[in-house]
């Protein structure tokens, strides 16, 4: 059972990593709105890569960091955005399988697992594409979205349960809701109109408990973020942070650790 299990979070990290080069392609190609189903290319000499030029952060090491064909530097982001796609997902497995025997998985699970990867997928695009962009893709959203409400009408149906519908709906009206008033209070200047609209796939990805959490430690993060940057003379007091990357930072935090937060929380004031 243990070989069983090693051979299935080897098989989870490899996929993991598959991920990321699909993240680190789909952020460059949407930014420049090229089609995902153009064959990869140098982004300096334009070459067309094949196969043993992208497999996930073998071949950047194997390459030297260098283009086969030009020469030029290849970007640190790649390999690193895959190999933390890799964690990620092994997180999400490890975590499963803890809660849960993976042999004896019902419909209810596979569903959760798959949409947690799929989670997965979308916030380390989002958190690449609001570091590097300052925008939260609408073409990555709106599918995370759509896709999160047919599964939780889905899960509600299949359960004959509208206890879940409506912890997530409370969970969207807290994060959407708290979002929304701090872009009107301050008429787009404290929060941007992508983030209220992420607070809508926060609220179907995470539970309200669990989303409070999130919120605490976005906002705790990135004020020490803030700080470190106004210290170091990077960013000045008016200039824009990338909002979504914190938020996806507190979502994972809120997702590896928010069950355990919670509990030593509840014992601490009880």
């Amino acid at each position: 059972m243990i070989i069983y299990y090693f051979i299935f979070s080897i098989f989870i990290f490899s996929l993991g990593l598959c991920m990321g080069s699909f993240v680190n392609a789909l952020t460059y190609r949407l930014n420049l709105g090229l089609s995902m189903w153009d064959r990869s290319m140098c982004p300096k000499c334009k070459h067309k890569l094949n196969l043993l030029d992208l497999i996930p952060v073998c071949s950047f090491l194997f390459l030297k960091a260098k283009c086969r064909y030009c020469k030029s530097k290849i970007s640190w982001q790649y390999p690193l955005v895959e190999f933390i796609a890799g964690v990620i997902f092994l997180l999400i497995y490890l975590k499963f399988i803890i809660n849960y025997d993976f042999i004896n998985y019902g419909l209810v699970e596979t569903i959760d697992l798959s949409l947690l990867f799929i989670c997965a997928i979308i916030l380390v695009t989002i958190f690449i594409y609001d570091l590097k962009y300052y925008i939260i893709p609408n073409k990555v959203l709106f599918p995370g979205i759509i896709l999160g409400i047919i599964i939780l009408i889905f899960k509600s149906i299949y359960t004959w349960s509208l206890e879940l519908a409506i912890t997530h709906a409370f969970s969207i009206f807290i994060v959407f809701g708290f979002f929304l008033v701090l872009y009107l209070l301050s008429k787009g200047k404290w929060i941007g109109a992508g983030d209220v609209k992420f607070g809508i796939l926060l609220g179907l990805i995470l539970p309200w408990q669990q989303s409070l959490i999130m919120l605490f430690f976005t906002y705790v993060i990135g004020a020490i973020v803030g700080i470190i940057l106004l210290i170091s003379k990077k960013k000045k007091l008016k200039e824009k942070v990338p909002m979504g990357t914190f938020l996806v930072i507190g979502t994972f935090i809120s997702i590896f650790f928010g069950e355990i937060i919670l509990e030593w929380y509840l014992n601490l004031i009880l």
